[in-house]
């Protein structure tokens, strides 16, 4: 195979990974005093995600820098919607909502929206407190970098938000890690916001994943300090802040839809 004949392969592979079927959209038009309900499981300090040349440089770090980004991420998230939208942010937590998993109200079922039948009772219940959407973010491993050759693929994976690094060689790079789980469903009417084009770009490796041009290398790459960090932590609360501005167009019924 040649290397041209072999990238157009690797090329289709990833655009079929990405591939998702999203049915119509109907227009959007939650009531005016609809509550948003936002869920989120991170931790409040970092991770150091680093692959080197060969597996015996890599390592996984967590500082003790307490970012609580919990609450700062709650925080952008309510001020943007409550800023760009006419609606209002609560927080969900236990024991209404355990976990993310709990938020899984819209699929996809022959070709058109539809509701899962084993969340209804949740469901009902929050559209019974006034609440027409949900937003969730979980801290979870994700896909950072995927290599790709003649010979193959090789995926790096970040462990925790923070920073991931890739170093080959005695080259760096820094990138600001959203390693996020992300759902965004409206529960009435049924969309899964996370299917929608801008969000499921974001959602993808390469959007939770920032390059930090410009990084300046730590003094000590095994222990970086909290100042070295903090253009790390203005990555990630960009992504979120991105991540809730779209959502907050969705909401408003800026929906776009795909092309056929």
């Amino acid at each position: 195979m040649s290397k041209v004949t072999f990238l157009l392969v690797i090329l289709v592979f990833m655009s079929g990974c990405a591939a998702r079927f999203v049915p119509p959209v109907e227009q959007v038009s939650l009531p005016d005093k609809a509550k948003i309900g936002v869920f989120i499981d991170v931790s409040n300090s970092p991770t150091h995600t680093h692959i080197g040349t060969t597996v015996f440089n890599n390592h996984v770090k967590s500082y003790p820098y307490e970012w609580q980004l919990k609450e700062e991420a709650f925080a952008t998230i309510k001020r943007q919607i409550e800023e760009n939208t006419p609606f209002t942010v609560v927080a969900l937590s236990a024991p209404l909502i355990n976990d993310i998993t709990d938020l899984n109200f819209v699929a996809v079922k022959d070709k058109q929206w539809a509701f899962i039948d084993r969340t209804s009772a949740l469901r009902n219940s929050l559209l019974a407190q006034g609440i027409h959407a949900v937003i969730g973010i979980k801290e979870v491993q994700t896909l950072a970098e995927l290599n790709c050759s003649q010979y193959g693929c090789v995926e790096f994976y970040s462990e925790g938000y923070g920073l991931f690094t890739r170093s080959f060689f005695g080259l760096d790079r820094y990138y600001a890690s959203s390693s996020f789980e992300i759902t965004a469903e409206i529960i009435d009417p049924a969309v899964d916001m996370v299917l929608l084009e801008e969000l499921w770009e974001m959602n993808l490796y390469t959007g939770k994943h920032n390059l930090l041009d410009g990084f300046k290398d730590p003094v000590d790459f095994n222990n970086f300090t909290e100042q070295e960090m903090l253009p790390v932590k203005d990555g990630v609360l960009a992504y979120i802040e991105k991540m809730a501005n779209q959502i907050s167009q969705y909401l408003n019924g800026n929906i776009q839809q795909p092309k056929r």
